[in-house]
């Protein structure tokens, strides 16, 4: 089993040891002209300068993301936090991911309020929103989780492809509405075997 925590924080020194100037995104992408994912554009480079290192975990993703014979990048919707807590241990983002894909499709009336914009947000797939909300750890610390539709560049993933649900990103949602996926080099070897063995 994968020590999340341990694992993000040699992550994290790989890459504070040899940062990059810039993030290089593929320009042909039609994100890049789309105004509910420009914004994985603009804020790229102040992310990974200023970001923290922690774990996004997928809530919907478009399924060709998963596909590796066809390599196109692709939305994804995301939750993600840069609480230590959830850094050491993202089972919180997994089991939230989990909740609000179950309001997909949800007639709005079950829905609880605080939770209406993403359920919306997930059943039309066409829609972008940025929302917070809070949970809470088995010791009752609270964490503020965030989440957002994201383009993702499958270029900085493992074997080009989503093999998992879990993995780390440069995040700083007070000011930016993106993530930036941490590039593969900077993964340690025990992560990226999970990865591809589809562990996480």
């Amino acid at each position: 089993m994968i020590n999340y925590g341990r694992e993000l924080e040699e992550m994290r020194r790989n890459y504070y040891n040899s940062p990059l100037k810039k993030l290089k995104l593929p320009i042909e992408e039609p994100a890049l002209k789309d105004p509910r994912y420009s914004h994985c554009y603009l804020e790229a480079d102040y992310l990974i300068s200023s970001g923290t290192i922690c774990y996004a975990c997928i809530v919907q993703a478009n399924t060709l993301l998963f596909n590796p014979l066809l390599p196109v990048d692709c939305p994804a919707c995301l939750l993600f936090s840069t609480a230590d807590w959830i850094c050491r241990d993202p089972d919180a983002l997994k089991r939230a991911a989990h909740y609000l894909f179950s309001l997909k499709g949800k007639p709005m009336r079950e829905v609880p309020i605080n939770f209406r914009a993403i359920a919306s947000s997930i059943t039309d797939e066409q829609s972008t929103v940025f929302e917070s909300f809070t949970v809470t750890s088995q010791n009752g610390e609270p964490a503020e989780v965030y989440f957002g539709a994201h383009w993702i560049f499958r270029k900085y993933l493992p074997g080009y492809t989503m093999k998992g649900s879990v993995f780390p990103v440069f995040a700083s949602p007070l000011n930016c509405k993106s993530v930036a996926i941490l590039p593969k080099k900077y993964w340690t070897e025990a992560y990226t075997s999970a990865w591809k063995n589809k562990e996480l």
